[in-house]
């Protein structure tokens, strides 16, 4: 099996079996003492962090959207910006004529209260929220998504590992990516994580999810994001990748089963229920181990 490639600043933990790897994201583990952090899971431990809008400027173009004619010289964060501004503008009118609501922040009480996301990017402040709850829904959006339980983030890295249908080509590992959420890189021009009003978002509040977001020019990723930040600061938030052969996937996903971490339980409601039954199907068949 080819080895990963290691990235600058970035820990890597490599784990052969799904159980050693489920015990190792454990809350309990030395890995985690000390501090908050949360938790991304990917079926490709190659792929880099990057929100959808950012990867694949193409994902408007499912939802008919394309650049105007006008943007066409101009950088690709101005494009995409006004692509985003515009699927959230068609969801933001779906969601009234449905009768669904809108979201909203939730008000501050006092001046010591929160603190507005800081950047030339679109849209503005006040769109977040709705940005969040289409991110949940399957449209392209500016924000990543993570979670503050590493045993749900190892789901979602499991889940489509072990679906032969849509597991990534040529994956060797999937992995679970961890951030701290508190960092001295994290200063007064721009907060890297994101919290959304979790009221009109059941799946956000049962993933326990936030997102992080950040805005330059050539689009890097998060692992390149934080090594600039290092150069810039000093400091950086530390980011570590916790990998697992793919071979393992429907195993692992099984182990969480057993703890109660299922399509069901993280996507509330029918549809979640029939995402746990197509799970059983997966975890049921005799594993393929990697050699």
């Amino acid at each position: 099996m080819a080895a990963l490639i290691s990235r600058p600043g970035v820990e890597d933990y490599d784990y052969r079996d799904a159980t050693s790897f489920l015990a190792a994201l454990a809350a309990r583990d030395e890995l985690w003492r000390g501090a908050a952090w949360a938790f991304r899971g990917q079926a490709n431990a190659e792929w880099s962090l990057r929100p959808t809008a950012v990867r694949d400027m193409s994902a408007f173009a499912k939802f008919g959207l394309q650049p105007s004619v006008t943007s066409l010289p101009q950088a690709n964060w101005s494009v995409r910006a006004e692509l985003q501004n515009e699927l959230l503008k068609r969801f933001r009118t779906g969601l009234d004529q449905s009768g669904l609501a809108i979201p909203t922040a939730s008000p501050h009480i006092d001046y010591r209260e929160g603190r507005a996301i800081r950047s030339m990017a679109e849209p503005l402040p006040e769109a977040f929220p709705l940005m969040a709850l289409a991110q949940h829904h399957g449209l392209p959006s500016l924000l990543l998504d993570w979670t503050r339980r590493a045993w749900v983030a190892a789901y979602f890295a499991a889940v489509e590992a072990a679906d032969m249908e849509v597991c990534p080509k040529g994956a060797t590992h999937l992995a679970v990516w961890a951030i701290q959420r508190t960092s001295e890189a994290d200063d007064h021009r721009q907060s890297l994580f994101y919290e959304a009003p979790g009221g009109t978002n059941p799946n956000l509040q049962a993933q326990r999810g936030l997102f992080t977001f950040f805005i330059e020019e050539d689009d890097p990723s998060l692992e390149d994001y934080l090594c600039r930040a290092r150069q810039r600061t000093g400091a950086a938030w530390t980011l570590r990748r916790i990998t697992l052969p793919i071979g393992e996937a429907a195993l692992l996903l099984s182990l969480l089963a057993e703890e109660g971490i299922t399509g069901a339980s993280l996507f509330p409601g029918p549809d979640g229920v029939v995402r746990a039954m197509r799970e059983m199907a997966l975890w049921r068949a005799e594993p393929t181990r990697a050699t």
